[in-house]
């Protein structure tokens, strides 16, 4: 698949987006509210016309927020005891004399280890790069901060979907929480959105995190898709087409995967929530084009 062709289905996206109740492909990023439909877009859940959350949902709209939020582009993060009172950048500021774009910050999968080649290259501007200690402690930072957004993460998906807290609905929890969290990274590496995608997961790394986040959810009945996107992402050595292809992959297949997973245990706890779910007669942006 060429560029050219990605950019006419942007454009035509662009057109159609009104009138779906999947949100189209290729918006601007600027604020929240279109990461938070994007993600909401792989869940089996109905949306309104302009995509989002129906009223019986409006709880799913509020978790999403948080992530998008408080796990990946709120880079200051909040005050902390492990950090003397302060937020984490704060803290990084004051310890380190470190300053960053926010994209440096949190924009990994979620069960990623917290750190990329980005930052590797922005410390090693700082003298005190130089010292193996200095540079473990810095690292100790994101590892505790990471660790902090990942357990708000995880008691506000118990709060919402009543997972518990172990055990396999834990696995279920985690596996969801990441492949949400990786719709946003997707989302930073569309085309005409930004021209700094520097310190942004590449989507072919993001692919890896999905495939382990759908095994970790129902390692047998996600064998066909884990092939299919494994499959997908050869067909293009292209980054931003690959962040386009997964994402209109798991609009189409991820809800009707996470309905039928653990053969039905999921879909359960759903209906058990009250919340509505997607007539699967609806037709999805890639069906249309």
């Amino acid at each position: 698949m060429k560029f050219g062709i990605i950019s006419n289905i942007l454009k035509c996206s662009f057109i159609l987006g009104a009138f779906l109740v999947i949100p189209s492909i290729g918006f601007a990023h600027g604020n929240g509210t279109i990461h938070v439909r994007e993600m909401y877009s792989v869940l089996p859940f109905a949306a309104n016309e302009d995509g989002s959350a129906t009223k019986e949902n409006v709880a799913i709209e509020g978790w999403l927020r948080l992530i998008t939020s408080e796990l990946i582009d709120n880079y200051k993060g909040r005050e902390y005891d492990d950090f003397d009172g302060r937020c984490f950048y704060h803290y990084l500021n004051d310890e380190f004399g470190f300053h960053c774009k926010h994209r440096l910050l949190f924009h990994w999968g979620y069960n990623s280890r917290p750190w990329s080649e980005a930052l590797d290259a922005k410390i090693s501007h700082y003298e005190w790069s130089k010292d193996p200690q200095m540079v473990e402690a810095f690292k100790r930072v994101f590892v505790v901060e990471q660790a902090r957004r990942n357990r708000l993460a995880n008691s506000k998906t118990e709060e919402v979907f009543g997972f518990s807290s172990s055990g396999k609905e834990s696995a279920w929890a985690n596996g969801i929480i990441a492949v949400v969290y990786d719709i946003h990274l997707l989302g930073d590496y569309v085309p005409y959105d930004n021209v700094d995608f520097d310190g942004v997961m590449l989507p072919s790394k993001v692919l890896g995190d999905i495939v382990n986040a759908l095994s970790r959810i129902d390692a047998n009945e996600s064998k066909n898709l884990r092939k299919r996107i494994t499959e997908l992402a050869k067909s293009t050595h292209d980054e931003h087409e690959l962040a386009i292809i997964l994402i209109r992959e798991l609009q189409n297949e991820f809800p009707k995967f996470l309905l039928s997973a653990n053969d039905g245990a999921i879909k359960k706890k759903f209906l058990m929530r009250g919340f509505r779910l997607k007539e699967f007669n609806e037709k999805t942006l890639s069906s249309i084009l």
